[in-house]
């Protein structure tokens, strides 16, 4: 079964090799869009034959092009399905080629993970093999529901809004609701320090349109702000691996 992952980049290597090694259990071939990184990013992601990178420029962060690339890139893959998603939103599962093959089976076109963000108090180590998920802490998103894979032979359209967390998809829709399969929102989450640092790079580097639309306000939140709500999630952690694999 092919399996394409569609994504955005920037400045990401931080996260980069688990990223990697998630997209390693089930995908066929990996286009990543990189917004001008300076990290380091492209180089690495440039040593595998099975991913590909296509710059493109903006003013700074701008969702406006990033929901059109993302409307946009999968519309041409023969693929038996797409995931279309931001760098830090991973999906796993305890057979995750299994779940592809039963959507397939079932004639599932849309899927919706199970979402979990990641609640880490220190910035974890990469080691080969062992994935975020059993090495962090989680909290459970309420609410979230950003449709991630795709069937493009049977959707003509996926209309996502602007951070592509609603869609509004056109052509045979059948949604998988087995819920077996999950999604991991790293979100910066690699320590409180961490995020306070990322966030501020985000603001800073918003362009006029996001400003102008409010998009991406979340990243200018204070530090005050931030902190109580590390606090207050803190308290709903869980091993997300016991979850999957119980």
């Amino acid at each position: 079964m092919k399996i394409e992952v569609f994504t955005l980049c920037w400045n990401e290597m931080d996260v980069l090799p688990w990223v990697v090694d998630y997209w390693e259990k089930f995908a066929s071939h990996v286009t990543v869009f990189d917004n001008g990184s300076t990290d380091g990013s492209q180089w690495f992601l440039e040593r595998f034959d099975w991913i590909e990178v296509k710059p493109f420029e903006t003013d700074g962060f701008n969702d406006t092009v990033h929901q059109r690339i993302k409307d946009q890139c999968w519309r041409d893959s023969d693929a038996d399905f797409v995931v279309v998603c931001d760098m830090d939103e991973c999906l796993i599962a305890k057979d995750i080629k299994s779940v592809f093959s039963r959507m397939k089976e079932e004639g599932a076109t849309l899927c919706k993970p199970n979402w979990y963000e990641l609640h880490s108090d220190e910035v974890p180590i990469y080691e080969r093999g062992k994935a975020l998920h059993e090495v962090c802490p989680s909290i459970p998103l309420i609410g979230a529901a950003k449709t991630l894979v795709i069937d493009p032979k049977a959707i003509n359209h996926i209309n996502y809004s602007a951070g592509a967390h609603r869609c509004d998809p056109e052509g045979r829709i059948k949604w998988y609701e087995n819920g077996d399969l999950y999604c991991l929102h790293i979100n910066h989450n690699l320590s409180l320090d961490y995020k306070l640092s990322k966030y501020k790079q985000l603001d800073e580097r918003l362009s006029e349109e996001n400003r102008r639309k409010h998009h991406g306000i979340h990243y200018g939140f204070s530090k005050e702000i931030l902190e109580r709500a590390w606090i207050e999630d803190k308290k709903r952690r869980c091993n997300l691996n016991d979850i999957i694999n119980g």
